[in-house]
């Protein structure tokens, strides 16, 4: 299973990046989730994320702890987790 990080991405290109993701062999789109608590806050929050949602023809996989109280709660803002792990 192939499920490269939105993390890597140019997020000054980040339609471009998701893009290349929808025409790749790639499984997922991964969400690195950074909830402040296990590890520094510093990815992005729910305006990306609702962006990438929109944007990719892959499902979203995340696997960090705070993902599932995130994305269960996330249904008034547009956006879901596929998948997450623990």
């Amino acid at each position: 299973m192939i499920s490269p990080s939105i993390l890597s991405a140019d997020f000054a290109h980040l339609a471009k990046d998701v893009e290349m993701l929808n025409r790749s062999e790639a499984d997922w789109v991964h969400i690195d989730i950074m909830d402040g608590v296990f590890v520094p806050n510093i990815s992005f929050g729910f305006p990306v994320l609702k962006y990438v949602a929109k944007l990719s023809e892959k499902p979203l996989a995340s696997d960090d702890r705070a993902a599932r109280e995130i994305y269960s709660g996330s249904e008034g803002i547009g956006c879901s987790c596929d998948d997450c792990t623990l």
